[in-house]
């Protein structure tokens, strides 16, 4: 018999948890015996993308999401008896509960076992801190005896750089040159949230550690999964459309009865988006009454663009919220602030689905939604979208987020590419972007995006691609260089681009003119701004003025300090260069759709306010 068996946790729900969500520490024996456990899906998108196939991806993503929000709760209230209560967060991969000190490693236990069980290959790992008092839940992490004169002490010991920097750095954002912390910044930080900041380092130090994960070995002779090209085949699946493969273990698992059947989040976007807007269900729903299902492959997707055979993949993550949340004080303020930024999340993914897209007649006239949402984690989103959408449906996410979450922002990265490249890559490049929006815009919300037409011309690192010809050109000064690109933009930024694209597009301004001024680029400053001003006296006023008169002042360039079509680039009070943003237009203009209502057009992305 086990301990779980033995124990019954109705008066330690009563007695220890209760009290701790309602924020009474006075009700709370000091002593009681309560732990946090903390666990976290190793490797999420490597199991999720090991195959190309959009049914493989969309089963893997799917178990995940079943173990993460479903089943492993389902552990702890039916094997282990503890109240949902417990459970502050479950989402994206990972888990915060408040459990029992007795039964936390068994509990731990448990859950690591259940996911290779599950999945046969994924793995989850787990971290517990035993409070030494519960008064920790309130005042941080060993009130007692980790004190700020203590740690000051420390430091004037001549505790090693290394070792005192993270500390310092904990309590004080940003750290004082001199190394000092101050007594305010150390009180603001002793709170809930710093136990759960020490979880995450020692979750992140256990990843680090494991040394065993499920392996298939593959002999030489053994027939390969048609899938993941990794493990040996031992399962013969038929479908209609591809016949008989020969595919592992693992991947004849991912899709079995998930193939044809919606993931959570489609049947959540019709319950939680189209069954409350009546408006948003009938422009999506586009006349057709047939029932809608999932798209089986990703040319399905990419038919749907406007620009045929381009699919869009987006990686949206929110910024700073792991500081955000360890800035709650409870942990009833940790679980409504966890809620709120997933809710917040989901809703926008939802509504700009809804508002830039459409269900469409499929090659053998069944309707499907032209979009796969691979997951919707915490504070993270990964799309699969049409082409000409990806760019306005990112924006708006990252739009609707911040309006739901003031006080946070969001980046994201989207790769518009053919159909034919493979998911994983397009994934690898999507992240690289987001980071980089991150990187260089700061807390804002912001954008980057690349136009993906062959993969053997891309550098698998950004910053080189960027940082080269034909994006960045040298000039006649060492000191000055020439952009060709203002990418990464702030939402803003965003906004503005596409209001000159959809202007343009509603003129119908020729493509062939803005190919030429951007062909003539890579030529240098000058002869980039005769031309250019050569092309607009050739233009019929009514195009001269759209491009010039309108264009020019939304792009925001200068007639005293920028040669049009390049603007200044200062750092400081120094010119260093001067970038344009013709050649992102002539990427992007093939993927403005044309429509008979240009008013309606990226409407609610566009309006102010």
């Amino acid at each position: 018999m086990t301990q779980t068996d033995a124990l019954d946790w109705r008066e330690w729900n009563d007695r220890v948890l209760q009290p701790i969500l309602e924020n009474r520490p006075d009700d709370v024996p000091l002593h009681a015996d309560v732990a946090i456990l903390s666990a976290d899906t190793d490797r999420t998108q490597e199991y999720v993308f090991e195959s190309t196939r959009l049914p493989e991806i969309r089963g893997a993503s799917m178990l995940l999401d079943e173990l993460n929000r479903s089943r492993t709760p389902m552990v702890l209230e039916t094997h282990f008896h503890l109240p949902a209560d417990c459970i502050i967060y479950a989402g994206g991969g990972s888990l915060l509960a408040i459990v029992p000190g007795t039964i936390a490693e068994e509990i731990a236990d448990e859950i690591e076992k259940m996911y290779p069980h599950e999945t046969y290959t994924a793995t989850v790992s787990t971290a517990i801190y035993h409070p030494r008092t519960t008064q920790e839940f309130w005042h941080g992490f060993h009130l007692n005896d980790f004190t700020l004169e203590r740690l000051q002490a420390l430091r004037r010991a001549g505790l090693h750089p290394a070792e005192m920097a993270p500390i310092v750095r904990h309590y004080d954002d940003p750290v004082h040159p001199d190394g000092q912390v101050d007594a305010r910044d150390w009180r603001a930080k002793k709170h809930f949230g710093e136990l759960v900041a020490l979880l995450g380092q020692r979750l992140r130090a256990k990843k680090e550690q494991k040394r065993q994960v499920p392996f298939y070995e593959t002999m030489p002779y053994a027939v390969r999964c048609e899938s993941c090209g990794v493990r040996p085949a031992s399962v013969a699946q038929t479908t209609p459309e591809n016949g008989e493969r020969q595919l592992c273990v693992v991947c004849a698992h991912k899709q079995r009865d998930r193939r044809f059947v919606k993931n959570m989040w489609v049947e959540r976007f019709k319950t939680k988006c189209l069954d409350q807007n009546s408006a948003l269900a009938q422009s999506y729903s586009a006349g057709f009454t047939l029932p809608v299902s999932v798209a089986q492959d990703i040319s399905e997707i990419a038919a749907a663009s406007t620009r045929p055979g381009f699919v869009g993949f987006i990686y949206a993550d929110g910024n700073s919220i792991g500081k955000f949340i360890e800035r709650q004080t409870t942990p009833s303020m940790y679980r409504d602030a966890s809620e709120a930024i997933a809710k917040a999340m989901e809703m926008a993914v939802y509504q700009s689905l809804a508002e830039n897209l459409c269900a469409v007649k499929n090659a053998d006239g069944t309707l499907i939604h032209p979009f796969e949402i691979i997951t919707i984690g915490g504070d993270d989103v990964l799309l699969l979208v049409p082409g000409h959408a990806a760019l306005p449906i990112a924006a708006r996410i990252c739009q609707l987020f911040q309006q739901a979450m003031p006080d946070l922002a969001m980046s994201a990265g989207v790769v518009l590419a053919d159909e034919s490249n493979p998911v994983r890559f397009l994934r690898d490049l999507a992240r690289q972007l987001m980071k980089n929006a991150k990187e260089k815009c700061h807390r804002e919300s912001s954008l980057d995006w690349l136009v993906l037409t062959s993969q053997s011309t891309l550098q698998t690192n950004l910053d080189g691609l960027r940082d080269t010809p034909p994006y960045k050109l040298a000039t006649e000064r060492s000191d000055q260089f020439l952009w060709l690109t203002s990418r990464p933009w702030t939402l803003k930024d965003t906004r503005t681009i596409l209001r000159i694209l959809k202007n343009l597009r509603a003129a119908n301004f020729p493509t062939s003119q803005l190919h030429a001024m951007a062909a003539i680029l890579p030529k240098g400053q000058h002869r980039a701004s005769l031309f250019y001003i050569y092309q607009l006296a050739r233009m019929n006023p009514d195009q001269r003025q759209i491009f010039q008169g309108q264009t020019e002042k939304d792009w925001g360039l200068d007639p005293q300090t920028d040669p049009a079509p390049w603007q200044m680039v200062r750092e400081g009070d120094q010119c260093v260069g001067y970038r344009t943003l013709l050649r992102d237009l002539v990427e992007l203009y093939d993927f403005v759709p044309q429509t008979q209502d240009w008013a309606s057009l990226w409407q609610p992305l566009l309006k102010e306010g």
